[in-house]
């Protein structure tokens, strides 16, 4: 069994590789999407949508931010720092 290396808050850059399964949030729209470890972190589409402008989100940037690791899922869609019940 792999131990975790990502930590809640940790970023990572577009095209660079999931190291850990979980829920992350682009850090420019707040779009939540779930990645498994070894996919590649894509450009946001909804940023794209958004914006209407493809030609902001060049390759390489934009940022993901881990929200909760597989090992820790409670409310993977709560805001960070949300009460649970």
């Amino acid at each position: 069994m792999q131990k975790d290396v990502c930590k809640t808050g940790d970023v990572f850059n577009v095209d660079s590789e999931v190291l850990c399964d979980g829920w992350y949030v682009c850090a420019p729209c707040g779009n939540k999407q779930y990645f498994k470890q070894g996919q590649v972190f894509p450009r946001c589409f909804q940023c794209i949508d958004d914006e209407g402008n493809p030609e902001k989100l060049r390759k390489g940037l934009g940022l993901w931010e881990l929200l909760t690791t597989r090992a820790n899922l409670g409310n993977p869609l709560a805001s960070p720092g949300a009460k649970q019940k």
